[in-house]
């Protein structure tokens, strides 16, 4: 981090002082890259944490189903067929588990449970107690084959996936803000124009990796609450727009000033 900003400071003045952009516009565009970098892996790592610890416990509940409980099953082309006698009820771990490959069966389902597992024909539904219920579609591994013996011996890699999950979420929720930050820098260069501020596009870029604060903080508050907010993505990009606009306005008035003085 820059020695003159220190990196909490940053944060915090990123979020609270708008004015405080005529400073982030004086720092250099590394060091707007490292701040974007850090805030990225921590506050990627922290809003991780939630979403991969319910797929390992959800991965636990799975291979404890598979080996104690499941019928003999079938996985090919994204597509599962389970024998036997549908819906299947279990109970395991305060988890309701209805399965039901045969289509007869959806998402009300589980409607009336506080956590629950349906699985159905080619997709998945989990909810945590939380309210709110995910979905993982069985496209995702479409090119896997197997059966319950195979799978049982495969489900430790799985499980161990969720530690792969968590180191590499937070590289790629950095890559994410990378992209963010060049869509709220192409809204910068619009508002630049419209106010005639004459800032540079590389001065655009490092504002708007600041401007996204707020976005990044929000972000993973939602992920560690399990909100979910329909077109959520958008409502990012407008907030870090509104940081850019009072960034560039904000630059703009003092470097008039400074004209003329």
């Amino acid at each position: 981090m820059d020695n003159n900003v220190p990196f909490l400071r940053k944060i915090y003045n990123a979020i609270t002082k708008p004015k405080f952009y005529i400073k982030f516009n004086e720092l250099s565009l590394a060091s707007a890259i490292i701040y974007l970098f850090t805030i990225s892996i921590i506050f990627g790592f922290i809003s991780y944490i939630r979403p991969t610890y319910n797929y390992y416990k959800f991965m636990d509940t799975i291979h404890n189903e598979v080996v104690y409980e499941f019928p003999e099953f079938t996985f090919n082309n994204g597509i599962l067929e389970v024998d036997g006698k549908q819906p299947i009820l279990l109970k395991r771990n305060d988890y309701n588990i209805v399965i039901d490959t045969t289509g007869k069966t959806g998402l009300s389902k589980i409607e009336n449970y506080d956590k629950a597992v349906l699985i159905l024909r080619d997709k998945a539904y989990i909810k945590n107690g939380s309210g709110n219920i995910d979905e993982t579609r069985y496209s995702i591994i479409r090119f896997l084959k197997f059966n319950k013996t195979e799978f049982i011996e495969a489900i430790y890699d799985f499980k161990a996936g969720s530690f792969i999950m968590l180191i590499s979420a937070p590289v790629l929720f950095f890559l994410s803000n990378l992209f963010t930050a060049f869509m709220v820098s192409a809204v910068g260069t619009l508002i630049n124009s419209v106010l005639k501020a004459g800032i540079k596009y590389r001065n655009l870029y490092k504002l708007s990796s600041y401007s996204i604060t707020t976005a990044v903080v929000i972000s993973c508050i939602r992920r560690i609450l399990a909100i979910n907010v329909v077109f959520i993505n958008y409502i990012y990009l407008i907030i870090s727009s509104i940081y850019m606009f009072l960034a560039i306005r904000n630059i703009l008035i003092i470097n008039t000033k400074n004209i003329e003085e």
